[in-house]
């Protein structure tokens, strides 16, 4: 690969689809590293220059051949990233460098352990991927960048990493399956209290006449996308200053004809007479949504809102409903999403992931060094604590990389 190419393009409609969603499914077809999601944060102008997130697509190409590729962006604020590593622009004036603009590889807004260069499932392809990486290193210290950074990325790409990268450790949840046949055998792992209050919680949410199930982004109507903006706003609302709106509303109305195929939707259906009228079919008054993307047999929750809050109505449309859906369709694992300690109560383990930095002024590289080594520390042994809260009798073999279940069903 002697000849192959760096190129960099600023927006994703100057690659072409067909040939972009290939390298994904190669590697491990991921839906928020498809060219369709991707291409649905420009087009919604939730990402672009103005939004702090200029897209920089790094394409390793020998000839006419795609060899690896990577989406990346020149990132001009702490926001949307999920890193909280705001005082190191202050550190890095003082030294007379600056922190901002900063190169990162991840899905923006998107704090999933999911991201990587893509290229093809072979050991050309593992070569061509750390030539890009090399490159892309070069460029960003070429062009007087303070550093690049890998964050929120794939556990089992972290470990192709080769020497000189610092690690920046960070708790995040999962739901794995143990080969589990209906949520009722899951729930038989628990201890006895932990699986009586989760039953109770359900119990609850039907008793107020609420309905869930897990639909498919294809089968619902556009209006859902719609109520989901509505939802998405509602609940950042309730967070002030720790809001997260980051997606703007046209990322929801454009959503049906990019992600049709991507996406799942976690619906409670009510009874007329809870925020619904009179008469009106329970599948056209959503009365709580929580948006699922699913991919290479796995599964990932997003966002939620309701119409009113209700007890248990949260944890049953964003956990249990898609608990058992991963069970039903053999998916090997579920990630619910950030925040939250109680998840562990409700079986996601407390997992270590990392983000993978190279910090180029000695100094700066320095201190960071120091931070992160302190604040990966703290993560350690959060997971440590939130693990002794797990619910269940004996608690399950997993390993730090998800492996495929037995004939996995990926759908």
């Amino acid at each position: 690969m002697a000849d192959a190419e760096l190129q960099v393009y600023q927006s994703i409609h100057e690659l072409d689809r067909g040939r972009w969603n290939l390298l994904n499914g190669q590697s491990g077809a991921c839906p928020f590293l498809s060219w369709d999601f991707l291409a649905l944060l420009e087009d919604s102008a939730a990402v672009g220059q103005d939004q702090g997130w200029q897209p920089l697509y790094a394409l390793l190409a020998q000839g006419d051949q795609w060899q690896a590729l990577a989406p990346l962006y020149l990132v001009a604020q702490e926001a949307g990233q999920f890193t909280w590593d705001g005082g190191f622009d202050e550190v890095a004036e003082a030294l007379n460098q600056r922190w901002y603009p900063k190169l990162v590889g991840m899905v923006p807004f998107t704090p999933a352990m999911v991201w990587r260069p893509l290229h093809a499932d072979d050991a050309e392809g593992v070569a061509a991927c750390r030539q890009l990486l090399s490159l892309i290193t070069d460029m960003a210290r070429e062009s007087g960048l303070s550093a690049l950074h890998l964050q929120w990325i794939d556990p089992a790409f972290s470990d192709t990493l080769a020497d000189g990268w610092r690690p920046w450790q960070r708790q995040y949840y999962l739901w794995q399956n143990q080969g589990y046949r209906d949520f009722d055998h899951y729930l038989q792992a628990f201890g006895k209290n932990m699986r009586r209050n989760i039953r109770r919680e359900q119990a609850s949410v039907s008793a107020a006449g609420i309905v869930t199930r897990v639909l498919s982004a294809a089968q619902v109507p556009a209006s859902y996308w719609s109520l989901m903006a509505d939802y998405y706003e509602r609940t950042n609302d309730k967070f002030g200053l720790w809001a997260a709106h980051f997606l703007p509303r046209r990322f929801f109305e454009l959503a049906p004809a990019y992600l049709a195929e991507l996406a799942l939707f976690s619906v409670a259906f009510a009874d007329a007479g809870i925020g619904g009228e009179a008469g009106a079919a329970p599948q056209d008054q959503p009365f709580a949504l929580a948006l699922l993307f699913a991919g290479g047999g796995r599964l990932w929750g997003r966002y939620w809102g309701c119409r009113q809050e209700l007890p248990g109505l949260h944890f049953d449309v964003c956990y249990y409903r898609p608990i058992e859906y991963a069970i039903n369709e053999q998916l090997q694992s579920f990630d619910p999403g950030m925040g939250g300690h109680h998840k562990a109560r409700r079986g996601f383990r407390a997992l270590i992931g990392r983000s993978m930095h190279q910090v180029f002024h000695p100094r700066l590289a320095s201190i960071f060094r120091q931070a992160v080594g302190e604040a990966s520390a703290a993560e350690r042994q959060l997971a440590e604590q939130l693990n002794a809260e797990l619910p269940f009798r004996i608690v399950p073999t997993v390993e730090q990389t998800v492996r495929p279940l037995e004939n996995p069903t990926n759908r």
